[in-house]
C-alpha cells in the first residue's frame, strides 16, 4: 500500500502537466498516439541508461563520485555526461514517433509531441527516486522528495520539451519547404537549446551554492514563464505546420519571390500590351498613309492600254 502512494504522488504532477498540454490542443492528437509517445518517453529511459554506460566505459571521469568535483568539472559533467544524454534519448523517441507522422499538420503539435515523451520519462525517473527514497537509498524522506520534484524537476523536464517542441515544428516546416539545410539547423537547436537549459538546473542545483540556487530559481521561473507564453500564442494561433510563423526568414524570402513574380509579370503583361499597341498603330497607318494603286484603262475602241485622252494605237478619243 505504501508502495502505491509513492507511485500515485510520483504520477499525479505528470498526470496534470499532460492533461494541460491536451487542453491547450485545438486539433487533438489521436489517443492512440499519445499513448505511443508517452511510452516512447520511458523507453528513452533506457536509451539513457545505455548511452551512460557507454559514455562511462569509454570516459572514466563521467562514472566519477560528484561530490569531489570542483564546479568546472561539475558543469562539464552535468551537461555532457546528464543532461545531453537525456534530451538526446527523448529527442530520439519524439523524432521517431511523432516527427513523420500523418497528424504532425500543425506548429502546436510539436510541443505536444514533445511533452508526451519528455512526461513519460519524467514519470518513470520520478517514480524510481520515489522508490529509492522509500526503501531509504537517498536519505530523505519520499513524500518531502515527491512534493519537492511535482513543483521542480517534472515541471522542468515539460518546459525543455517546450523548447525542443518548438523547433522540432521550425524543422518540420523547413523540411515540407524543401529547406534541408535550415531543417537540420534546428534539429540541432531542439537538442541544444533543451540540453542548455537542463544541464544548467542540474548544475546549479548540484553545486552547493546559494547563489546558485538564486540563480536557477530565477532562470526557471524566466523559463516557466516563457513557456507557458508560448504554449498560449501557438495553441491560440493554430496554424498549420506550413504557415510556421516562427520561420519567419523563409516566408519573408516567399513574400520577396511573391513581389518579383509580380513585377515581372506585370512588365511582361505591360511590355505585349505595348508591343501589341504599337503594331496595330502600325498597321493602321500603313492602311491609311499606302494609297492603292490606279487601276489601268484600256481603249474602249480597240482595247489598247491608254495613258492619255486619246488612244495611241487606233488615236480615238477615250
Amino acid at each position: 500500500m505504501e508502495s502505491l502512494m509513492i507511485v500515485i504522488l510520483a504520477v499525479i504532477p505528470v498526470a496534470l502537466l499532460l492533461f494541460y498540454i491536451y487542453k491547450k490542443d485545438f486539433k487533438k492528437e489521436s489517443k492512440g498516439l499519445l499513448i505511443k509517445l508517452f511510452l516512447a518517453g520511458i523507453a528513452s529511459c533506457i536509451v539513457t541508461l545505455i548511452i551512460t554506460e557507454v559514455e562511462e566505459a569509454i570516459f572514466p571521469f563521467f562514472g566519477s563520485d560528484t561530490t569531489y568535483m570542483g564546479l568546472g568539472e561539475l558543469f562539464i559533467y552535468f551537461m555532457l555526461g546528464v543532461a545531453i544524454i537525456e534530451e538526446f534519448s527523448k529527442l530520439l523517441m519524439t523524432y521517431l514517433v511523432g516527427y513523420n507522422n500523418k497528424e504532425y499538420d500543425e506548429v502546436f503539435d510539436g510541443i505536444v509531441y514533445a511533452v508526451f515523451v519528455s512526461l513519460g520519462f519524467a514519470c518513470f525517473e520520478n517514480v524510481l527516486y520515489l522508490l529509492a527514497a522509500n526503501s531509504g537509498g537517498l536519505g530523505i524522506n519520499p513524500y518531502t522528495l515527491g512534493v519537492m520534484r511535482g513543483f521542480t524537476a517534472v515541471p522542468s523536464h515539460a518546459a525543455d520539451a517546450v523548447l525542443m517542441g518548438t523547433y522540432l515544428s521550425i524543422a518540420k516546416t523547413y523540411r515540407l519547404k524543401g529547406n534541408k539545410s535550415k531543417e537540420k539547423k534546428n534539429l540541432i537547436l531542439a537538442l541544444v537549446i533543451p540540453m542548455l537549459a537542463h544541464g544548467f538546473y542540474d548544475f546549479c542545483l548540484s553545486s552547493g551554492s546559494g547563489l546558485f540556487l538564486l540563480a536557477i530559481l530565477a532562470v526557471e521561473i524566466g523559463i516557466f514563464v516563457y513557456c507557458v507564453k508560448k504554449i498560449n500564442k501557438i495553441s491560440k494561433e493554430n496554424n498549420h505546420i506550413l504557415n510556421n510563423p516562427e520561420a519567419n526568414e523563409d516566408n519573408t524570402n516567399q513574400n520577396i519571390n511573391y513581389n518579383q513574380n509580380v513585377n515581372n509579370n506585370q512588365n511582361m503583361n505591360y511590355n505585349q500590351n505595348a508591343n501589341n499597341n504599337q503594331n496595330m498603330n502600325y498597321n493602321q497607318n500603313t492602311v491609311l498613309n499606302t494609297a492603292p494603286a490606279s487601276a489601268p484603262k484600256y481603249c474602249r475602241n480597240c482595247g489598247s492600254p491608254v495613258n492619255g485622252t486619246f488612244c495611241s494605237n487606233c488615236g480615238s478619243r477615250q
